[in-house]
């Protein structure tokens, strides 16, 4: 459990689902918060960033039988495969990630209270929040009669369309958790990562972030579950939601196989490059992606690399184009106009404040 102090921020990330490896798309994720970290420390400001890992999951059970392997072997083949991702990206090492299959104590605790609160009830098997206690709709922006027309978790069962499912023991799992009190069963996706909050922050923290994709329903029902268990009102502080990465106008996705790897992407550029086109955009804008875009960046990043390695650079006469670029950048995170400023420092050849704007991004030389 973590403690927060004044002047720590305490950040949950929704992390991969580990069914398979991760793509462009997560990793401009997960590279925009890790300039968010940087950006902390450089106002002395001590970040705690999670990162959890849904290892409990359908899909993860389906590729299993797919390729003819153990449920744990597959989850701790992905888990290895991505942080060796974040290696080459050249992620800092200071995050935390966590297993929502750790923290499903914490579930069971927070179910239960909910059922003795009378906010939460069993049906055909099922544990569900009542909708009084559930989705306000205001991260999506929709009316509660149009979240009713939405019918997340059907069931015939549920007692309202916008109750949530807590705890599924009415489908075939081979990775069944026992409890005597609420049925053998698995958490459903929106109270794992609920667990995961309360046992790392006590149910207390700053930031909550995943792709836009997840604001409906799960960031509405994480929302819901937060409410319904003490009707905690306030946390987190901020919602915020990075767009998404959209390949040939369709969104980068694992489940559907329309993406690109980063493995393949590392193969054709260097992990400076990555990081520099998936800050081309303003993060909670999506990005399209094409090899233009993205060879643009590769010569603006050959273009750093010689001026950093050069004796004939332009002596800095001050620091003006720093101050602006950190203002853009603690501007809501402002990255396309922080590499306007980085290209006309790079145009103009000068050294210190390059060399200064590449480490706040977190470029390697």
């Amino acid at each position: 459990m973590i403690n927060s102090k004044k002047n720590n921020i305490n950040v949950f990330l929704c992390g991969p689902t580990v069914y398979d490896a991760i793509h462009f798309g997560h990793a401009r994720f997960f590279l925009f918060f890790d300039l968010v970290y940087r950006l902390f420390k450089l106002r002395n400001i001590e970040p705690t960033i999670v990162i959890n890992i849904t290892d409990i999951d359908p899909k993860i059970v389906a590729r299993s039988k797919e390729r003819g392997v153990e449920y744990s072997s597959l989850v701790e083949e992905n888990i290895k495969e991505f942080l060796k991702t974040f290696e080459k990206l050249g992620l800092n090492n200071s995050f935390i990630y966590v297993k929502v299959s750790d923290y499903v104590d914490y579930t069971k605790r927070i179910i239960k209270n909910l059922i003795r609160d009378k906010k939460a009830y069993y049906s055909l098997g099922n544990i569900y929040l009542k909708a009084k206690f559930g989705t306000k709709a205001k991260l999506s922006g929709l009316s509660k009669e149009e979240m009713k027309d939405m019918r997340f978790d059907i069931n015939p069962g549920k007692k309202s369309p916008t109750d949530i499912l807590l705890w599924n023991c009415s489908d075939t799992f081979e990775n069944l958790f026992n409890d005597s009190e609420l049925g053998n069963g698995v958490p459903w996706w929106h109270i794992q990562d609920v667990s995961v909050i309360f046992g790392i922050f006590s149910g207390k923290y700053d930031i909550h972030s995943g792709a836009t994709d997840l604001i409906l329903p799960h960031h509405e029902y994480i929302s819901s579950i937060l409410y319904g268990i003490n009707n905690i009102k306030k946390y987190p502080n901020i919602w915020m939601h990075v767009g998404l990465v959209y390949l040939k106008n369709k969104k980068m996705s694992k489940s559907t196989g329309h993406f690109i790897s980063i493995d393949g992407l590392l193969n054709k550029y260097n992990a400076n490059t990555i990081r520099l086109y998936s800050y081309s955009e303003n993060y909670h804008d999506p990005l399209f992606f094409s090899y233009k875009g993205i060879n643009e960046y590769r010569k603006l990043e050959n273009r750093i690399n010689e001026i950093l390695i050069s004796e004939n650079s332009v002596p800095d006469e001050n620091s003006s184009k720093i101050k602006k670029f950190i203002e853009y950048l603690t501007d809501d995170f402002n990255t396309v106009d922080a590499l306007t400023v980085l290209k006309e420092a790079v145009e103009e050849k000068r050294y210190c404040e390059i060399k200064k704007m590449v480490e706040i991004f977190g470029l390697r030389y």
